[in-house]
């Protein structure tokens, strides 16, 4: 459990924690009301048990668990769902041990996440200009060995 600044109700209850507790009740209604606060269990995508188990919901599972045995399920705090279902599990996990508020970890990552998209597009960028130079050696290679090859004088037959 992780508690943050604004409010002494825990962001994140893990399953680790509420499965083994008095909360564990929620398993039977996928949400509840504790601490003051409204929690519902989400997968690791984000996706409520709610969701998952409504027929009209786009996420429903059918013939099946709603969450499968061993994935992991958090008890979410209902001001972090958004944040949860944009950053996925780690990286609001991340984001909550790190103290950032839902706004900070949302621009954390937007900026995490440009960073990367600039550092992958000057690798593509170095790869390209590696493989060009790669081609013209190969196309150089090419023109020496066809060079040689017609400079090359026959075997004579040995008799």
């Amino acid at each position: 459990m992780k508690r943050d600044k604004t409010s002494n109700a825990p962001i994140i209850i893990m399953e680790e924690y509420w499965r083994n507790s008095h909360l564990s009740i929620v398993k039977y209604y996928g949400q509840i009301k504790a601490f003051g606060t409204h929690y519902e269990i989400l997968n690791k995508e984000g996706i409520s048990v709610l969701e998952l188990s409504n027929p009209h919901s786009k996420h429903f599972v059918s013939g099946g668990m709603a969450i499968p045995e061993g994935e992991p399920c958090d008890l979410v705090r209902k001001d972090w769902i958004p944040v949860y279902r944009k950053l996925g599990r780690e990286r609001t996990l991340d984001a909550v041990r790190m103290g950032l508020s839902s706004q900070g970890a949302i621009e954390y990552y937007g900026k995490w996440n440009q960073r990367l998209e600039e550092n992958m597009a000057l690798l593509n960028t170095v790869i390209g200009q590696f493989s060009m130079k790669i081609d013209d050696a190969v196309k150089a290679i090419d023109k020496l060995s066809k060079a040689y090859n017609r400079l090359k004088i026959p075997n004579s037959k040995k008799r």
